[in-house]
């Protein structure tokens, strides 16, 4: 990661990106001119950006955990999750700086296969046999790192009723998502997940290094 963030350019295409162009200037984004409110309580996140969220998912602000980027809610998010420790499951192949944000907190990793011949879909199936009661935590991606496969909406909720079922959350980073599905009252945490995305890959926005998670509300407070 050090060195995909490095600035190198030797490489025809860089991989380190959405290929999205970034905003370089105000004056690019739609209302310009206008005057930022950049002042007021903020001790929880910027109300007004927590507001205008919560929103987007038809949730509510105390569902809105601000952080800087997709990369820290995912780390806030494992530690509120493994606060008391327990094992983590985490999809193979995974965009790796989500599982060594994970490695930090869990007790124990334990890996599942998104497979090719599958078409990169997690087995729910496989899911049930690995999973047991120490378990707190399931990571997915959605669209898949690096595979861009989607997850179907039904999926999703037959892994969270899992989840459940062990007494673990599930945790999907969908900062792809909007690629595919720009309803975000239709991404993870509609299904009871917990939905992580930012300003970054789909927004053009990566230099305001702006992340959140919409999740229930006691995860969000132990993650602030």
């Amino acid at each position: 990661m050090e060195w995909a963030k490095s600035g190198y350019v030797g490489g025809k295409y860089n991989l380190a990106r959405s290929g999205i162009p970034s905003i370089t200037d105000l004056s690019l984004l739609p209302g310009f001119p206008f005057m930022p409110d950049l002042f007021g309580h903020n001790e929880w996140g910027h109300s007004g950006l927590k507001e205008t969220i919560a929103a987007l998912y038809g949730a509510q602000p105390e569902n809105v955990l601000i952080a800087q980027g997709a990369s820290q809610c995912n780390f806030l998010i494992a530690g509120a999750a493994l606060a008391e420790g327990g094992t983590a499951m985490i999809e193979t192949p995974v965009y790796e700086p989500i599982l060594r944000a994970v490695e930090v907190w869990a007790d124990c990793i334990i890996r599942f296969p998104r497979r090719w011949e599958e078409l990169y879909q997690p087995d729910p199936d496989e899911l049930r046999k690995r999973i047991d009661g120490h378990t707190r935590l399931i990571v997915l991606t959605n669209l898949h790192n690096p595979t861009h496969a989607a997850l179907d909406e039904e999926r999703v909720r037959e892994i969270v009723r899992i989840g459940r079922e062990a007494g673990a959350c599930v945790a999907l980073d969908e900062v792809f998502l909007p690629m595919l599905e720009t309803d975000f009252r239709k991404h993870g945490f509609s299904a009871g997940a917990i939905s992580t995305n930012s300003l970054g890959k789909c927004w053009g926005l990566d230099a305001l290094r702006v992340g959140w998670s919409i999740g229930p509300q006691e995860i969000i407070h132990r993650a602030y």
